[in-house]
């Protein structure tokens, strides 16, 4: 065996031989675990209901039905630049399949993907530590991510699929490389974990894949050059030649080898996106990515502190009453907590004392990559007014509650202190686990809020209750159409060129055949309450243009429900963006 061979080879984990009673132990642990996980699910399932589905959300329930009926390619789908092909449309389908389609699908997966959220980030702050080293660790972590603040919080964490699913998987690939003994077949799973993960979200590159290959070479780089000063000082002593530099790739086989993996995971990614296309899977937009002017870049840097403010749960804009402003001050706990961890570890790998922890340099490394992107990118000037596209850092939240637990939680303990700081340390930990209760007083308070109703439901139900099953619609086409379980279909449609056409955006291109649908019907005007985006509903006067006088026409709650006697696929305009 080669040395290369051994030093990937080479195992950290230790065996330890099973004290009685621990089996009874782990197998108590694994049913709290279980029974929190159906808790959690609960609360945040009536959390999620605070705010009403979007045709976002919608369109991926939509997507997964037909995953059901056996398209799992997507044939004839438009997506949007994030396709969740391989991370939350799977849990969709499974979801529909046992409770059918309907706005709960939607609320139900988004419960159970921040559950995993949750979990996954106790269980990747805890990491080797056992004891009461551990729990406090696991409980930093899942205590800075329990209560999402009600709003637009819930909005962002609980709602449609996002950015915020994504890191289901990543979590998990940065346990695997944490706890994993250092074999050859760590780099190869965790290369093609996030191949699948870009395949589905090309975030994953500045979460994962970047930050990665920097902590990696980084890591390789200071070998090579601590090891050159080394032999240069032993040769000017003894008077021989430095030795070549072969060693050191000898030492960081492993960290060359998760570099390779994770460059090669992008080739792979890239290949498996062409060959869904030569199959006929669905389309997908490009990614936008266009650079801030700098004249922008301070107003994008405040706008981006009001997005971690959110995610946080610490925000105060918007926030009434005595009870949720005290919720948002406790929540500022968790924030200075993820700042400090993200801030030590960041430190520790910029400026090393030894070698430091191989996750908590790319955990770091990642919140660095993801802020400074979007500070530099347009998108934090969509937030102003909504916050919406606070959805691109929202890995900035489990990542830095990992890094809480990880770097302050031994602090906590007393193990990285002085004996003489043990009493100050309890202290915190006392104050600490009122913060903590202030959370579950939180989480609690937002799943006992009444829910939001669903905001087209009434939509659905009137055109139900007056026998109109196939129709036309901009904005709320697809949350009408998961709304009413499918009795009522709506296809997406969009103006362009004062004429009203097919919009091939989170919409399947068969939904426009008149061989295979009879639309009649066109819904125009915007609801009542103001709710949406204007831009995309459908006004009369250019329904009227494009299809002609209605037969009918109904006006109901801010709508205008149009009917004509013809099948309007016929005479709809070709399809746009």
């Amino acid at each position: 065996m080669t040395a290369a061979s051994r030093a990937l080879g080479s195992a950290r984990d230790t065996t330890v031989p099973r004290a009685p009673g621990s089996r009874r132990r782990g197998a108590l642990a694994a049913t709290l675990v279980l029974a929190a996980a159906a808790v959690l699910v609960w609360c945040y399932y009536r959390l999620s209901w605070t705010v009403p589905a979007t045709s976002d959300g919608a369109a991926m329930a939509l997507q997964a039905q037909d995953m059901l009926h056996g398209n799992w390619l997507l044939h004839g789908w438009t997506v949007g630049d994030v396709s969740f092909h391989t991370t939350e449309l799977p849990e969709y389908a499974v979801i529909e399949w046992f409770r059918g389609l309907g706005p709960g699908v939607i609320h139900l997966a988004a419960a159970v993907t921040y559950t995993l959220l949750v979990l996954l980030a106790g269980l990747l702050a805890r990491g080797r530590a056992h004891g009461r080293d551990g729990v406090v660790r696991a409980l930093l972590a899942t205590g800075i991510m329990l209560a999402p603040q009600l709003g637009y919080g819930a909005f962002v964490l609980l709602l449609s699929p996002d950015h915020v699913g994504t890191q289901v998987p990543l979590l998990a690939g940065w346990l695997l490389l944490d706890l994993a003994p250092h074999r050859w077949w760590v780099p190869t799973a965790l290369g093609a974990l996030l191949a699948s993960v870009q395949f589905s979200d090309r975030i994953a590159l500045v979460t994962a894949v970047v930050p990665l290959c920097v902590v990696c070479g980084t890591r390789v780089a200071r070998t090579a050059v601590a090891r050159r000063s080394t032999r240069r000082s032993q040769a000017q002593g003894s008077g021989a030649q430095p030795d070549r530099l072969g060693p050191v790739w000898r030492a960081r086989a492993y960290e060359l080898s998760l570099a390779a993996a994770a460059v090669a995971s992008v080739a792979v990614s890239w290949a498996a996106a062409r060959l869904l296309a030569a199959a006929g899977g669905y389309t997908a937009h490009p990614l936008p990515m266009v650079l801030a002017p700098p004249r922008l870049l301070w107003t994008h840097t405040w706008l981006t502190g009001w997005g971690v403010l959110e995610l946080y749960g610490a925000n105060f804009t918007g926030v009434s009453g005595w009870v949720a402003t005290l919720f948002a001050v406790a929540h500022l706990a968790g924030l200075a907590l993820g700042v400090a961890g993200f801030a030590v570890a960041l430190r520790r790998f910029l400026l090393p004392r030894g070698d430091p922890d191989l996750v908590d340099s790319v955990l770091a490394v990642a919140i660095t990559c993801n802020l400074i992107l979007y500070i530099l990118s347009i998108q934090p000037g969509t937030i102003q007014g909504t916050g919406y596209n606070a959805r691109e850092i929202a890995a900035v939240l489990p990542l830095g509650a990992v890094l809480a637990g990880r770097v302050i939680g031994p602090k906590l303990t007393g193990r990285e202190t002085p004996r003489a700081r043990s009493e100050c340390c309890l202290l915190l930990s006392l104050l600490l686990s009122a913060v903590l209760a202030g959370y579950g007083a939180s989480l609690g308070y937002g799943a006992a809020q009444p829910p939001a109703p669903p905001r087209n439901a009434v939509l659905a139900s009137w055109l139900t209750a007056h026998h109109l099953r196939y129709g036309l619609a901009g904005a709320p086409a697809n949350i009408t159409t998961v709304d009413s379980g499918g009795r009522v279909g709506l296809a997406v449609v969009a103006v362009s060129g004062g004429r009203v056409r097919a919009r091939l955006y989170q919409s399947k291109l068969p939904a426009y055949d008149p061989r295979l649908h009879s639309a009649n019907f066109l819904v125009a005007g915007a609801p009542a309450d103001g709710a949406g985006y204007a831009p995309e509903y459908i006004s009369v006067p250019v329904a009227r243009r494009t299809f002609g006088p209605p037969a009918r026409v109904y006006h109901f709650h801010g709508y205008t429900v149009m009917v004509w006697d013809v099948n309007l696929l016929t005479r709809l305009g070709r399809p746009g963006r």
